[in-house]
């Protein structure tokens, strides 16, 4: 299982983000003050059919979780 943790700053990575995932096949990706629109970037994600989903937040909002599982 490979995980993958980043504090973007509020800013939009969405390519880079995306192009790492992929690359290193995350299975889950936990993003801090994400400056984009998580549905954009699982939008990007999936379009290589892979099966990226938000998990619904917990606590902190300003954490975004995806997951495959």
């Amino acid at each position: 299982m490979k995980y993958l943790f980043w504090n973007t700053n509020k800013k939009n990575l969405d390519n880079v983000i995306s192009d790492i995932i992929t690359e290193k096949s995350c299975d889950i990706i936990s993003i801090a003050e994400y400056g984009g629109n998580i549905n954009d970037l699982i939008i990007l994600l999936n379009r290589n059919t892979l099966t990226y989903y938000k998990v619904n937040d917990i606590a902190n909002q300003r954490i975004v979780i995806i997951t495959k599982f």
